[in-house]
């Protein structure tokens, strides 16, 4: 397993533990460089591309009450599992197309 695959799955760890308010299941690709998480607020995508990891999160507009919250969790997890400690942090994005911070 490659170093990004081991921190998807901490992540993932993460995911299903500090917001299983959030998020009811979580489903692997058989690859296991990708998963699904659905939850009555969010569906998501986490995908390891190369050494890249994508996130896509859908939320519904109850949710959206939350999201300060989601994105300040996320952020910090990402920060922690992706982020090498000498490297500066480069501010997470809400996608390509809005480029609207994370936090």
């Amino acid at each position: 397993m490659d170093e990004a695959t081991r921190r998807l799955r901490e992540l993932m760890t993460f995911v299903q533990s500090d917001l299983a308010r959030f998020v009811d299941k979580v489903e692997w690709a058989p690859d296991g460089r990708s998963a699904e998480v659905r939850g009555s607020l969010v569906k998501g995508r986490f995908v390891v591309d190369g050494s890249a990891l994508n996130i896509e999160l859908n939320v519904s507009v109850l949710a959206t009450l939350f999201m300060d919250k989601i994105r300040t969790r996320i952020a910090a997890t990402l920060d922690q599992h992706f982020v090498a400690p000498s490297t500066s942090a480069a501010t997470p994005r809400c996608c390509g197309a809005c480029r609207e911070p994370l936090v």
